[in-house]
């Protein structure tokens, strides 16, 4: 009973979903057959290779994985530009193409598709360190007020700032921080 709640409380965002994403296949599929026929005429293997799908490539695919796929191959339509005007594309169905594309992700693949973020974990884990050390310089001035009136609350501050690298090292000993000190019982 409860599986068919939920099977009814979800059915919509799912067919809404696969609907969208037939279409977001099919554009992608046309983009192809012209790439395929371009890079037949042009005797271009690694293109030929590139743009030999069909709808059973996307059925294997995760869906996460569909719209990445899909804006590889609006990057290569849009890199030939007009050479694929004999093939049936023109600027106007590129933009259609895009417009497909990006109204997918804003729908349903901001979340769960690597095309809503194209960012890196390094590069969000810097902006993040970057944040937070600008919130500790903030905090080592609000903490330098204590230096004199409280000098072992500051003291402990500072050890407590210090960053050790222990990954830094295979023997586990030679550059191991120094204990910290300990509390008088």
């Amino acid at each position: 009973m409860n599986e068919k709640i939920v099977n009814e409380g979800t059915k919509g965002k799912v067919v809404s979903r696969d609907d969208s994403q037939n279409g977001l296949i099919t554009s992608a599929l046309t983009f192809a057959g012209a790439l395929y026929g371009y890079a037949a005429s042009k005797n271009d293997l690694e293109l030929l290779t590139f743009a030999d799908i069909s709808s059973s490539t996307f059925t294997r695919m995760r869906i996460a994985e569909i719209p990445l796929r899909v804006e590889d191959i609006l990057d290569k339509v849009d890199e030939l530009g007009e050479e694929l005007l004999p093939f049936g594309i023109t600027g106007e169905q590129r933009t259609a193409g895009r417009a497909i594309l990006d109204d997918y992700v804003k729908k349903f693949g901001s979340v769960n598709s690597g095309k809503g973020s194209k960012k890196s974990a390094s590069d969000s884990s810097k902006k993040l360190l970057t944040k937070v050390d600008a919130k500790l310089k903030v905090l080592d001035k609000l903490m330098f007020s204590f230096s004199t009136s409280d000098s072992d609350l500051y003291s402990k501050y500072e050890t407590a700032r210090m960053i050790y690298d222990k990954g830094g090292s295979r023997n586990g000993g030679s550059d191991a921080p120094p204990p910290p000190p300990e509390e008088p019982k």
